[in-house]
């Protein structure tokens, strides 16, 4: 890739990071795709328990969690917003 077709590619990703960033009402913040998966670790941080409280499989089913082709819990984040909103403490 030639160092001009970097710059426009790289102006033309800032100028569509503003319009998420509007979008959201968050000006100057790119939102977090919400299509990512996390593990355990991170999802029990982001939903304030401890990992062994997620870990049993009744709280991270109920929280969207879903066991993946390597056999560990991952969890959407759109799930985890989700869950976090309806059990607002």
């Amino acid at each position: 890739m030639n160092p001009e077709t970097a710059k426009r590619l790289a102006e033309l990703h800032s100028a569509l990071a503003a319009v998420y960033a509007d979008l959201a009402g968050t000006a100057g913040q790119v939102p977090e795709p919400e299509d990512r998966v996390v593990g355990l670790a991170k999802a029990a941080v982001r939903l304030g328990v401890t990992v062994s409280w997620l870990a049993r499989r009744a709280n991270w089913s109920k929280a969207g969690g879903y066991k993946g082709p390597d056999r560990r819990v991952h969890f959407p984040l759109s799930a985890l917003s989700t869950y976090a909103n309806a059990h607002k403490r």
